[in-house]
């Protein structure tokens, strides 16, 4: 409605997008939150219980074992078309 309004940066149509927006992205920040807060609440409870199922755990949260390199670098395909300085 606001683009076939002609994007104006005021009245209600750009005050409601603006609202809608700002909820939008404060929900995402929330949720981050939630998520980060639920896998430390995790993270506290096993450490008390046993450090083993902790570490385990942790590695499978921050750790990345399956690191891929890319295959397009600089529009060139395939690891021998790439020239590394």
């Amino acid at each position: 409605m606001w683009q076939i309004a002609g994007c104006r940066r005021s009245g209600e149509l750009n005050f409601n997008r603006v609202r809608s927006k700002l909820k939008y992205k404060n929900a995402i920040k929330e949720a981050v939150k939630a998520a980060a807060e639920e896998m430390n609440d995790k993270l506290d409870h096993l450490w008390s219980k046993d450090s083993s199922s902790f570490w385990k755990a942790w590695r499978k949260r921050f750790c990345m074992k399956n690191i891929k390199t890319t295959a397009v670098l600089n529009d060139v395909h395939g690891d021998d078309n790439m020239v590394i300085f």
